[in-house]
């Protein structure tokens, strides 16, 4: 089951001015992929939020993003569950290192804590900025975090929630006002086409 962690949590370089990324699902693998292990399936563009680790707005794409995964078996049981979780930011010192859990606070103060495995840090030095006269680039890290089907099911019933994230070098809090409209939507419609069966 660890190979296909490397299937799902590819960097997802994101690039241009928008405040609203997509949401898109699809499946997981390609056509040389093995065809009898669980079939998986990927939410891309979940972004928790326009703030920023640091506290500040991003204007761009850069954030945390919680991207549902969900692995079925040839009966469409649901064998693996969970969250391929993606930061990307400026600098380094911007990000949690590593993220390590994820808490949720639903309307009523339900509380879902999904501790996470961390999987990679990754900085580039993208391009210089004459107008700031520095460097500008982006350092991301990525972390799986895996949960059971009653954890995400509590989470969809929220009508609203914040979040924190807690990190090894930085935790930082999404108040619900800060938390983007489209994040239980996305979740919600992940799970009525991959999971509501």
């Amino acid at each position: 089951m660890k190979k296909l962690l490397f299937l799902i949590l590819p960097i997802f370089l994101m690039v241009g001015c928008s405040s609203s990324p997509t949401f898109s699902i699809s499946p997981i693998g390609d056509k040389f992929t093995n065809p009898n292990q669980p079939k998986g399936f990927v939410g891309d563009g979940n972004r928790l939020s326009n703030k920023s680790s640091m506290g500040g707005v991003h204007i761009d794409k850069k954030g945390v993003y919680i991207n549902p995964y969900v692995f079925k078996n040839d009966g469409g049981e649901i064998v693996k569950l969970g969250f391929s979780v993606t930061h990307m930011n400026f600098e380094y010192k911007d990000l949690f290192r590593p993220i390590q859990s994820i808490v949720f606070l639903g309307e009523n103060n339900q509380r879902v804590e999904i501790k996470c495995t961390p999987l990679d840090i990754d900085v580039d030095l993208g391009y210089y900025n004459p107008i700031s006269n520095d460097l500008q680039g982006t350092a991301s890290e990525q972390s799986d975090c895996e949960c059971d089907r009653e954890k995400f099911e509590t989470i969809i019933s929220f009508t609203s929630m914040e979040a924190k994230i807690n990190g090894g070098e930085l935790s930082t809090i999404y108040e619900a006002e800060k938390v983007s409209q489209s994040f239980l939507t996305n979740l919600k419609s992940f799970y009525n086409q991959q999971m509501n069966n």
